[in-house]
């Protein structure tokens, strides 16, 4: 027996002199270093994905490899999978522009607690996949002495937070006042001793020394002297004490020296604009006292530049940001550094692109760092983490069934997310910060619940319903319902804080605040009659306390972490899905999550669906199809189906290779998707039919024929009808049941001309359409679904060519 081998085959001859052939099976290497192939058999011509270990990325350049018939792969395998450092750096979080690449120098910021070591900015992605230095973060500590004392060495580690003893110097005895002779390290590793000197000199006088703040001249600090006061810039006097000041004959002061001035560093921001103009935009800070009290008195304010008009407001005060919806650029925006009493307007910067116009509304999670935020007219639910300035590092939380998202707050100690939704039945819902665990809270009796906020104290939400004009209070389990407040002053925004709640007006021009246990007002509004007021919220500690629950600090997300009753969880961006890790992401489809399609004659294309309300998406274009009319989305299994004159083709998104699915004789003048059904409709101008195909079955027969060149047919599945423009007098819109049944003309007018691409508006149950009109101009008209109350809703000097409404 002899055996040649040539390409796939043997060749052996046999006792007789026979030949014979054996296929032989060509394969490639299985093994991929750093990594391996997924679901991959390594055969002959066969395309395989790969996945990354741990420690290592994916080769952004190549995506895939072919194995080929001589057993070698037409990919360097060596170059898919390439070594990368951790994410994560000992007590410190990269700056998201890191790539992890070795030998690259990454900048970092440390945890809370932390600060950079000394003459270390970045740390460096070593040959081992190490980050050097190790340790580039030291950990805060107060320093040995204090002003006039010594803090103990053996009874103190000096870290933030601690109580630690102390001894005064010779001629100086501990602070009597609050009888501890004990020491705070504050946040930023000073000592304070509540606010007042931990060491005074010894005299028989009143203590000559508070902090923040200044004597006037001549206080001789002796016995019923009465003595005035000045605060020191950034500071102000609390306005529940006198003016002065009174030395008793104990030594000691009439009040608290410590309560003299207070650090204009928290309170309310209030966001306003001129009525009607949209001009003299403002942002407001409005300081509060320690019950919650506005300090009217000290308001600082900020004219903002541009066209920004901010409606909605949310604040890391831990962070020191503050972020705010713009209503005019339909953008985010963040001030990284934001001054309390309003020093500069140059700190916004974009941070969010491509929400709708709309009441959008904004709420943070103060302890994952998250910012969350409803968008009604794209009908989502979105959050992205404050720990990256990527802008695509964002998620749709939420976007089923919902009509009109536009409240929302959250209770990160709770790990909760309340949000209201205007639409066929209005509701209050809540889930966790992932969007698990959806439920209804309150469901009736509700119009337009434009604002809500949650009380972490009480467990209660608070939100203002605009089209009753009342302020309702409810538990988190939507137990316990009733009203606080009835005011008719077209009330926007609602905050709570301490014993307050505080409601804007854009109708009456103010602030106005309310007891939230029973609603009486506290007569402390802030009136502006030149301004309406919008968004407001809480910029204090207090408001946002630090929490025990803070899964997210080292968890190592690559994308977004939230923080669940159970620990942390990690999120994807928009596009990518979590790996078997949990931790990772990796992605999900070639092309866009949520897109815009669209052709021309010759290509398909996807662009960003945010591109409706920014321009700054670029598109992909996926397919060259020539002669391409008509086209259609079957979004269930991510498919395009178009036609040209004759002939109808299918392609998936993510593998765009065109199918044929019929060809016919007539010619093709509309086209439509039953996605319940999971039929295709088709309508033929010159032979009058409307074809029905079967995506399962791919047969296809006639459903209505005798027709007047029908075309720009469209399915309502829900309603069970069909609608499409034929001729008759112009043009007129029809329709049957999708049984075919009860078939009726629901517009026949002179007026209607040239009427095209057919639209419907679940949410009103409407037909819109296009028409150029006998005057030369395009207009958009709506109609009910029998034809009836007819409105023209735009008209265009430009000829318009194709409805879609964005559901």
């Amino acid at each position: 027996m002899v055996i040649f081998i040539r390409k796939t085959f043997l060749f052996v001859t046999l006792v007789g002199g026979f030949w014979t052939t054996i296929e032989s099976k060509v394969t490639c290497p299985h093994n991929v270093p750093g990594g391996g192939w997924e679901n991959c058999q390594a055969s002959e011509n066969e395309t395989c994905t790969y996945n990354c270990f741990s420690g290592f990325h994916r080769n952004p350049m190549i995506q895939n490899a072919t194995c080929g018939s001589d057993g070698a792969w037409n990919r360097n395998t060596e170059k898919l999978c390439r070594r990368k450092c951790e994410i994560g750096i000992t007590k410190g979080i990269l700056n998201s522009s890191c790539t992890l690449e070795i030998g690259e120098a990454c900048s970092f910021t440390c945890v809370y607690g932390f600060k950079r070591a000394s003459g270390v900015n970045t740390v460096v992605c070593q040959e081992n996949a190490t980050w050097g230095p190790s340790d580039p973060c030291k950990e805060v500590l107060c320093p040995t002495t204090i002003p006039n004392g010594t803090v103990s060495a053996t009874e103190c580690d000096r870290r933030i937070y601690s109580k630690c003893p102390f001894t005064c110097n010779q001629g100086f005895d501990p602070n009597p006042k609050y009888g501890a002779n004990t020491v705070f390290c504050y946040y930023n590793g000073t000592w304070t001793f509540y606010g007042e000197p931990s060491c005074i000199e010894r005299k028989g006088l009143c203590i000559n020394y508070f902090e923040h703040g200044e004597w006037a001249n001549g206080c001789q600090f002796q016995a019923y002297e009465t003595c005035a006061f000045e605060c020191n810039d950034g500071f102000q006097k609390n306005t529940n004490l006198t003016t002065n000041i009174t030395c008793q004959s104990s030594a000691e002061w009439d009040v608290d020296l410590n309560l003299l001035c207070k650090e204009i560093d928290n309170g309310l921001i209030v966001t306003l604009s001129e009525s009607y103009k949209y001009t003299g935009k403002h942002i407001y800070t409005v300081p509060t006292a320690t019950n919650g009290t506005p300090l009217l008195d000290y308001i600082k304010s900020l004219p903002l530049p541009g066209d920004f008009r901010f409606l909605s407001v949310g604040s890391d005060f831990q962070l020191r940001h503050v972020y705010m919806y713009d209503y005019e650029t339909n953008a985010i925006y963040k001030d990284s550094n934001f001054s309390f009493g309003l020093t500069t307007q140059d700190n916004w910067i974009s941070y969010h692109r491509g929400l709708s116009k709309a009441f959008v509304k904004l709420s943070v999670d103060w302890i994952s760092h998250n910012i969350y935020w409803t968008d009604p007219s794209y009908k989502w639910i979105a959050v992205q983490s404050l720990m990256s300035n990527d802008s695509s590092m964002y998620r749709v939380l939420i976007h089923e069934n919902l009509d009109g998202p536009h409240a929302l707050a959250l209770d990160p100690m709770e790990t909760l997310l309340f949000w209201t939704d205007i639409g066929i039945v209005t509701k209050i819902e809540v889930s966790s910060l992932s969007g698990r665990n959806r439920k209804a809270l309150i469901y009736s009796n509700l119009v337009k619940p434009y604002s809500l906020t949650a009380d972490y104290m009480t467990k209660r939400i608070y939100f203002l319903d605009a089209g009753r004009d009342v302020v309702e209070t409810a538990t988190y389990e939507g137990w316990g319902r009733k009203i606080l407040i009835r005011k008719q002053n077209n009330n926007f925004d609602i905050a709570v804080f301490k014993d307050y709640l505080y409601v804007t007006s854009t109708y009456k021009n103010l602030l106005y605040c309310f007891n939230k246990t029973n609603g009486e007002d506290l007569h402390c509004s802030l009136h502006r009659l030149d301004v309406s007021c919008y968004g407001v919220t809480v910029f204090h500690h207090e408001f946002q306390p630090a929490s025990d629950s803070a899964h997210c600090v080292n968890y190592g997300c690559e994308h977004i972490c939230v923080t669940e009753k159970d620990g942390a969880t990690c999120l994807c961006k928009e596009g990518y899905k979590l790996n078997q890790d949990t931790k990772t992401c990796s992605l999900n489809s070639e092309y866009f999550h949520r897109g815009l399609v669209f052709s021309n004659s010759s290509s398909i294309c996807i662009v960003d669906i945010r591109v409706v309300t920014h321009f700054s998406y670029e598109p992909k274009c996926i397919l060259e199809q020539d002669g391409t009319k008509y086209m259609i989305l079957d979004t269930d299994d991510r498919q395009i189906i178009i036609a040209n004159n004759t002939a109808i083709y299918l392609a998936n998104v993510d593998n765009p290779v065109m199918h044929q699915l019929t060809e016919q004789s007539g010619m093709i003048s509309g086209l439509a998707w039953d996605g319940y059904d999971r039929n295709l409709y088709w309508t033929e101008e010159d032979t009058g039919n409307i074809w029905r195909m079967s995506r399962e079955s791919k047969t296809a027969q006639v459903f209505l024929e005798g027709l007047t060149k029908p075309r720009d047919i469209i399915i309502l599945p829900h309603e069970r009808l069909v609608y499409w423009i034929s001729e008759r007098n112009g043009s007129a819109i029809e329709s049957s049941n999708l049984d075919g049944s009860d078939r009726q003309v629901i517009l026949d007018s002179v007026v209607f001309k040239d009427s095209k691409s057919l639209g419907f508006y679940q949410y009103n149950k409407r037909i819109f359409f296009l028409d150029k009109s006998t005057d030369g101009f395009s207009y958009v008209y709506s109609c009910k679904l029998d034809g009836s109350d007819l409105y023209s809703y735009y008209r265009s000097s430009t000829v318009l060519e194709t409805l879609e409404i964005y559901m």
